[in-house]
């Protein structure tokens, strides 16, 4: 991905089970809905901005988390 490049409304699989929120994170520089590289919603879907990779990364790394009240999934 190049700095700058922008995925519109990414979905991730709905999570049955009582989930109540996505938690998204990715390396510095990402931005998920104008939220920084940490963002939790309540639904599975987001907008990603790529920012530059640091350090000499090769790569991006974008995690989420289905979530409740009782804890997140790995």
């Amino acid at each position: 991905m190049c700095n700058g490049t922008v995925i519109n409304n990414i979905n991730v699989p709905v999570v049955s089970g009582g989930t109540t929120k996505y938690i998204w994170d990715g390396p510095s520089g990402t931005d998920f809905n104008g939220a920084g590289n940490t963002y939790t919603n309540s639904t599975p879907n987001a907008n990603i901005t790529f920012g530059s990779l640091s350090g000499g990364a090769s790569g991006y790394y974008i995690g989420v988390q289905a979530a409740n009240g009782c804890g997140g999934s790995t």
